[in-house]
This record gives structure tokens, sequence and C-alpha cells, in this order.
């Protein structure tokens, strides 16, 4: 038997006030991840001898979706290189409902590459409140138990091929969302090598 609609349901389906605001918000976050995406461009050419030329040429790309665990997102994927040899990503995600997330995740060659100087970049991040993923759950964007967050005392304790680094930025922070973005990505930038 189909439930009739509530009033609050009634009261969605007869305005167009959500989508509209949903459409300004959505211009909004692009404007700033746009510009995030020119600042963070800039970072790769200050760093470009420490990334892999393949990184280097990735310029950033914008996508958004409707249906992340039912809910609307937008993605700043910058540099976004996903291989079968390996991922080498820095990713500003938009969790409608939730929370900006700045993730770092590098697997397979990029990881193996890397490893050496990994101990040196967890160690960067004691002080700014980040996560490292300490289960399979690569895609997962929500801080959940996989998540610990690392402190002085955390070592790099790698788990198969692949480490991800995820900081969460409050909706109420959005106006400190560029520079906490350019920190993260050039703290882990100023700390690793590429020979």
């Amino acid at each position: 038997m189909v439930q009739p609609f509530s009033e609050e349901e009634l009261s969605l389906i007869s305005g167009d006030y959500f989508f509209v605001q949903k459409n300004k918000i959505f211009a909004s976050l692009h404007e700033r991840f746009l510009q995030i995406n020119n600042h963070i461009n800039k970072l790769k050419e200050k760093y470009n001898q420490n990334l892999p030329a393949e990184v280097n040429r990735k310029q950033g790309k914008i996508s958004r979706g409707e249906n992340y665990n039912n809910l609307p997102y937008m993605v700043l994927d910058n540099p976004n290189v996903f291989s079968n040899d390996g991922i080498f990503a820095f990713r500003l995600i938009f969790l409608w409902g939730k929370y900006f997330t700045l993730n770092i995740a590098i697997s397979g060659k990029y990881f193996l590459h890397y490893q050496p100087y990994l101990p040196e970049v967890i160690k960067s991040f004691s002080q700014m409140n980040v996560y490292q993923l300490h289960d399979d759950q690569l895609w997962q964007h929500y801080i959940t138990s996989g998540y610990r967050e690392i402190s002085e005392d955390s070592n790099f304790t790698p788990l198969n091929d692949f480490l991800k680094l995820t900081k969460v930025i409050e909706f109420d922070k959005v106006e400190t969302l560029k520079i906490e973005t350019l920190n993260f990505y050039e703290m882990f930038l100023q700390n690793i090598k590429h020979q």
C-alpha cells in the first residue's frame, strides 16, 4: 500500500525554494573550488621536483553528484592520477549535511616510491587534526572507526600499499577552506621527494 505524503513532503514538492537555494550553493562552491584549484596548480609548480611528471600534467577536475550515501556532493581532484599502477590524488570533497574533507591518497607505485618519506609526512601532520585511514575502505569519505587521528606519538603504519590522510573542515569554517586546503597539501609536498 502506498503511504500518503506527509505535510512536510507536500510542502517540499509544492515549492522550488530548496532547489533554487541548492543550485546557488553549488554555484558558489564551484567558484571556490575553481579558485582553490588555481592555487593548487601553483603549488604543484613550486614543488614540481617532488612530483612525477604525470602528476604535474594533471590540472584538476571538479565533479558533482547526487548520491553519496543518498546526499549531494562535490569533488575537486588535483592531482587526479587513478591508474592500474597506482593512485596519486588530492581531493577536496563537499559532503552535503556533513562537512568538507581534504584527502591525500597514494597507492601502488606512488606509495612504493614515497614510502621512505611517509614517516616524516605523518609526523608533520601531528598538530593539524589530520586522520590516517587504518582499514581498506579507501573510498569511505566520512570519518569512521577506520580512521585514527594523527598525534605526536603516531607512527607510520603501512596497510597494504596505500596511504590516505584526511582533514575535516566544518561548514562554519568555510571562509578558511582555501588556506586550510593549501596548507594541508603544501605540508605533504614539502615532505616528499621524487628522484
